[in-house]
């Protein structure tokens, strides 16, 4: 008899943090959003500044993701000399029946979203990017393995940078309002002895 198995290696991590009572995702931050200019995107919208997190008027989000990132190179990387920075971050927007589609963030070591309004049964979906890219070349029907993450108002989720995500479309009776981050290493990392070091 034959047996054939498939075997899950090498899993990619995600790491979520929950703040239901932080003070970034007031009604007040909301309302500084619904001024900004919005564009369309692929499935939703997102906000034309792709940079907002330079903006004085989030400055208490931009405290809340650094703090995140700060903590996972303390506790994940090897790499006392090295810090992640903030690149590009942009808001996006999603209404009923909207969706954002199956992408990853090119040219960033660590991307996030932090989640300012969520609606019911709301979640971002993981997608193998290995088998997403056989699937769009040549096995379009078939089905890859999927994650899908539950989130709520309050939630900051890391991720490699690297891993295809989306937000599949759902009906909803209120807005879903998160941002997104991209990052890269400041400082040095690698190894002068190996001749792996790299200074940023």
């Amino acid at each position: 008899m034959i047996e054939r198995t498939i075997t899950q290696i090498f899993p990619k991590s995600v790491i979520k943090s929950s703040h239901p009572d932080a003070e970034w995702h007031s009604d007040n931050i909301l309302e500084k959003i619904s001024k900004l200019e919005m564009v369309k995107n692929t499935g939703n919208k997102t906000s034309k500044d792709n940079y907002v997190l330079n903006d004085s008027k989030f400055k208490t989000l931009r405290k809340a993701v650094q703090t995140e990132l700060d903590l996972l190179m303390s506790k994940f990387y090897e790499q006392e000399k090295a810090n992640l920075y903030i690149t590009q971050s942009w808001f996006n927007v999603s209404e009923d029946d909207e969706f954002h589609h199956l992408h990853c963030h090119t040219n960033s070591i660590i991307s996030g979203t932090m989640y300012l309004q969520t609606v019911e049964d709301d979640a971002i979906l993981f997608t193998d990017q290995d088998l997403y890219m056989l699937r769009i070349n040549i096995l379009p029907t078939a089905k890859c393995p999927e994650v899908r993450l539950p989130v709520t108002k309050g939630d900051i989720v890391l991720f490699d940078s690297m891993v295809f995500h989306s937000v599949p479309k759902a009906k909803r009776k209120t807005k879903r309002i998160s941002l997104s981050f991209n990052t890269f290493f400041t400082g040095e990392i690698g190894n002068k002895r190996e001749l792996t070091e790299l200074r940023l």
